[in-house]
């Protein structure tokens, strides 16, 4: 400083923003009056000019630091994200494994009970006493409605664990559905409900596991009844496609349809996911064609993990939820007439 020459004459400009001062231009020269109007002016511009490039500066480095603090965020979430996941993972996993490991060890003792009831079924001594055999009866029935939820039980971990093996053939898509509808001829009568198969002698056969897509049209057909009020209707219909949106690749399509209470259309898609409940828990039912019987909520997702295990599409479609005027539901299944190896 103090080889500086002195200063008689000196211009502040301050460096304004938005009517904040940040700053502040100062010359100064060894003259005295050194500064015209014209230079004041300039300084004056230079001085708009230079706090627009240092407010810019300022709100860069501001940009910056939230950049650096965001991505310091995201990769904080990020972890915490891929930890939690993990261990949901690592949870469903165990999950599976427990339902694996009861499935296996509830097989044995029930495929005994089972065949001892019916055994029993067939015993003078209890088919000649009406109280006596409608214990043994109820006790039957029981073993296998236990059996099949094991059997779904074991048929949900195979295809969590992509194990689900499939036995293709030439099949007849109809007879496969009748077979299974078959199973239902004593609830229909039960529920007076009416189930009716559309004409489909011109569906071509198709590769498929024949017991596989038995156990799809079960669980639907099934899922009808239980959803649809006592006479009520269930209507199977099927034709052949030569590509869609859904599937680009000739294939066949069955629709499950039914009178029952429908689906809102949030839930149109959460009803394939595994366990899966309607309504509350704590007013939770049971049985196979128990009229909105809930069941261990299955079903769908093994029609599904069958179906796309054909590379196939399944869906539903409904109106939506109403339990007094029953918009119903429809279930559309379409399976490729040849699967992609």
């Amino acid at each position: 400083m103090e080889n500086l020459p002195l200063a008689r004459a000196w211009l502040g400009v301050p460096l304004t923003r938005f009517d904040q001062v940040i700053g502040m231009l100062s010359l100064a020269r060894e003259k005295t009056n050194a500064f015209s109007d014209d230079e004041v002016k300039l300084a004056a511009t230079f001085a708009s000019q230079a706090a627009f490039v240092l407010e810019n500066a300022r709100l860069y480095n501001k940009i910056v630091r939230f950049s650096q603090e965001l991505e310091e965020m995201v990769r904080e979430r990020t972890v915490a994200v891929q930890e939690a996941y993990g261990q949901l993972e690592r949870l469903d996993r165990t999950k599976s494994d427990f339902i694996s490991i009861a499935a296996h060890e509830l097989r044995t003792p029930l495929t005994v009970l089972r065949g001892y009831s019916k055994m029993l079924l067939n015993d003078t001594a209890i088919v000649e006493n009406a109280n006596r055999l409608e214990l043994v009866k109820g006790m039957h029935t029981g073993a296998i409605r236990l059996q099949e939820i094991v059997t779904s039980m074991l048929d949900i971990t195979k295809i969590d664990s992509r194990v689900l093996e499939l036995y293709p053939e030439p099949l007849y898509l109809p007879l496969v559905i009748e077979l299974a509808a078959q199973t239902f001829a004593e609830p229909l009568v039960e529920r007076k409900q009416a189930l009716t198969m559309a004409e489909m002698s011109d569906l071509p056969s198709i590769m498929a596991d024949p017991d596989a897509l038995q156990k799809v049209f079960y669980h639907l057909i099934a899922n009808a009844i239980k959803y649809t009020p006592d006479g009520g209707k269930i209507t199977i219909t099927g034709r052949c496609l030569n590509g869609t949106s859904e599937l680009p690749v000739p294939a066949i399509e069955i629709v499950v349809s039914d009178t029952g209470i429908g689906i809102d259309r949030e839930a149109q898609e959460l009803i394939f996911t595994k366990f899966y409940q309607t309504g509350e828990l704590a007013l939770h039912s049971t049985g196979k064609t128990v009229f909105k019987g809930a069941g261990p909520g299955l079903g769908l997702a093994i029609a599904r993990g069958i179906v796309e295990a054909h590379q196939g599409k399944i869906w539903v479609e409904s109106q939506g939820h109403d339990e007094e005027t029953f918009p119903g539901s429809h279930f559309h299944v379409v399976l490729p007439l040849r699967q992609k190896n």
